[in-house]
């Protein structure tokens, strides 16, 4: 026939990276410490990848209506509108994981996703589809399931995160 047709074996992925912030904090001492530390390796990555050009897209779970918030970044203006907007995300003991969240309101597969959490969410499953995910947490290494984990220490942050490959 005269019409192309395109054959995508699987599921259509998204060919760049999604940056995760899990906002449910944990019952322990140092959940503030450990949200912070969360919250500026996501910033970090996403001010890096849009120095160096490349789009992504950040999430993170709105309290209030209790839904997504799924931005693109494009530039340097997304960045720092999207910053703007995560400092004043809401953070609350939940039963509800960025991963859980994630899959209920969107879904969508793509190619590399991190997820930057204040302790190892539950459902991490749930983002993996032959794709690349990557756990960044401020306590140190666990073991997980299908997934990188990578510790983000508060001292060495800036140096961990330059040698993760996205």
């Amino acid at each position: 026939t005269d019409s192309l047709m395109v054959r995508e074996l699987g599921l259509p992925v998204a060919e760049e990276v999604l940056l995760l912030l899990d906002t449910s904090v944990p019952a322990q001492e140092d959940a503030a410490e450990a949200l912070d530390a969360a919250m500026t390796a996501l910033l970090s990555l996403s001010r890096s990848l849009t120095e160096q050009g490349i789009a992504h897209s950040v999430g993170w779970k709105n309290r209030e209506p209790d839904e997504l918030v799924l931005r693109s970044v494009q530039d340097q203006q997304d960045c720092t509108a999207v910053r703007g907007q995560l400092l004043t995300a809401a953070a609350a003991p939940d039963t509800e994981s960025i991963c859980d969240c994630f899959h209920k309101w969107s879904g969508g597969i793509y190619a590399h996703t991190v997820v930057c959490a204040p302790a190892l969410p539950r459902g991490l499953s749930l983002l993996r589809a032959d794709n690349r995910v990557t756990v960044l947490l401020p306590d140190g290494a666990q073991c997980c399931d299908g997934a990188t984990v990578v510790p983000i220490l508060r001292g060495t942050m800036g140096q961990q995160l330059e040698y993760l490959e996205l």
